[in-house]
């Protein structure tokens, strides 16, 4: 890991959801750091949330989670990035950790993920959501019009249209961008009033 680039996250849009986070820290943090970050968060198993070295895990990736609350967290950008997204958004993390246990548990012996937790996976990995107040705009996207969703409706974004960064190996592949970066998208139909919270 490189130095830690606050003033790129504090200027990059797309970090503002784990912006809060990353400013609690000068320097990458290590795994005792993130206990000192937010509330406690705890797993449908009834686990507190810890960040963990890789190697002192003895169960499966979600079940060590569920299970016993640690997370197996490599101290590089995709793993630091977890973390955050740990912290802003704990109870999605939450409910992807369940849904990931469930799929488990209804085929113990199967060690192929399936469509469920490959779905759950992709949104951890790389997933934006997408609140929208005006379907046609969702439309736009549906119908790749780039140019009219974001140039002419650009007063829209933020107004009646907005996408917020869950996936962390985005947040990764946001340090440096490259042409073909995608995401897969949850839209989120809202009242309009959403955007005034």
């Amino acid at each position: 890991m490189t130095s830690w680039p606050l003033d790129f996250f504090s200027s990059t849009p797309a970090f503002a959801p784990v912006l809060p986070y990353l400013q609690r820290f000068s320097q990458a943090p290590l795994h005792a750091d993130w206990l000192t970050v937010s509330e406690p968060i705890q797993t449908q198993g009834g686990a507190k949330i810890q960040f963990v070295d890789p190697d002192s895990i003895t169960e499966y990736y979600e079940l060590e989670i569920y299970q016993k609350g640690r997370v197996a967290t490599r101290l590089n950008w995709h793993d630091t990035f977890n973390a955050t997204i740990w912290q802003a958004y704990p109870k999605t993390k939450v409910a992807l950790n369940a849904l990931h246990f469930k799929a488990m548990q209804a085929d113990p012996d199967s060690k192929i993920r399936g469509p469920v937790r490959d779905a759950a996976t992709l949104f951890d990995e790389c997933g934006l959501i997408l609140p929208y107040s005006r379907p046609a705009l969702l439309e736009l996207m549906v119908a790749h019009q780039w140019q009219t969703l974001f140039v002419d409706e650009a007063k829209a974004w933020g107004q009646e249209i907005s996408a917020f960064v869950f996936g962390h190996a985005t947040l990764e592949n946001l340090l440096q961008p490259f042409v073909g970066l995608t995401g897969k998208c949850w839209p989120i139909q809202v009242d309009t009033d959403f955007f005034c919270a």
